[in-house]
């Protein structure tokens, strides 16, 4: 006669699996990244309390309406495609530099790029009610690069600063960081995500994963705060160094991560007179 077999193992817990290598997490941080090597992204919530949130509107509008006066007018950023879009915030209050410096943020950073990375550019989108915004259509916010790496070449932070939630919310291509070409309509179709936010989180995500900002069907501003490090290779498209004219320079992570190190010179002289102004390193000559 058949009998029962006892077992210690239970083959229906949730987590069981025929493998001989697992993936474990011990902290939150190695939750975050674990999500953003496979997906692309992670979801931090709570960074700001609410006279955070005030601050940042008020000063977002503040800066953007002094670069629009900067320009001769919005007609000439609308021109460029740049209207609605505030730059290098921190170059205008301090307060920007601890939201570029979130250490939650640059803790999963590092671990994915290395301790190496600079700002490459902190920028502030306001997306206005019924008004069209470039960052709507799909793009990665290297445009138009179409290779994949192994680790990545920039990670995107973008903080929520009003709620991004229904049919306001951030659409995502998960996984998208590891293909090389966007992908087909029926693809796009079956996979976007659509990723709702409240005021205070913050996405981060690699910067080759395919995103779009939302449509803003409600009657108020959305505005979030994108923040995007890279490679030191990659150099700032607007040089924050020359804006802040040697500011926060003689902090060494500072100098580092606002570009003081990478700036490009003049000449070979200049090069090497900077070089020798500011050793990096000792090389022992043998």
């Amino acid at each position: 006669m058949a009998q029962d077999v006892k077992s210690d193992l239970n083959f229906g817990d949730q987590y069981s699996a025929w493998v001989n290598e697992r993936h474990i997490t011990d902290t939150e941080e190695d939750v975050y990244v674990e999500q953003i090597k496979s997906l692309g992204y992670a979801i931090i919530e709570d960074n700001y309390d609410a006279s955070d949130l005030k601050f940042i509107r008020k000063n977002i509008d503040k800066i953007y309406a002094r670069q629009v006066d900067e320009i001769g007018g919005e007609h000439h950023l609308t021109e460029i495609g740049d209207a609605n879009i505030a730059r290098q915030l921190l170059a205008y209050d301090d307060f920007f530099l601890d939201c570029a410096t979130n250490e939650k943020v640059l803790g999963i950073v590092r671990r994915l790029m290395g301790d190496y990375f600079v700002l490459y550019q902190q920028t502030a989108n306001l997306h206005k009610p019924g008004v069209v915004h470039t960052t709507h259509p799909w793009h990665r916010d290297l445009t138009f690069w179409h290779y994949t790496s192994s680790r990545p070449l920039a990670m995107t932070a973008l903080h929520v600063i009003d709620d991004y939630t229904d049919d306001c919310a951030l659409k995502i291509l998960p996984a998208t960081h590891l293909r090389e070409d966007f992908p087909s309509n029926a693809y796009v179709d079956n996979n976007a995500v659509k990723v709702s936010a409240k005021a205070g989180t913050i996405i981060v995500f690699n910067s080759m994963m395919f995103h779009r900002a939302p449509y803003n069907y409600s009657n108020e501003v959305k505005r979030s705060m994108p923040h995007f490090y890279t490679m030191h290779l990659i150099r700032q498209e607007i040089s924050l160094p020359r804006i802040l004219g040697g500011k926060w320079s003689h902090d060494p992570f500072l100098r580092r991560f606002l570009g003081y190190d990478i700036m490009s010179q003049d000449s070979v002289v200049d090069w090497r007179l900077e070089k020798l102004s500011n050793k990096r390193k000792t090389l022992k000559a043998h």
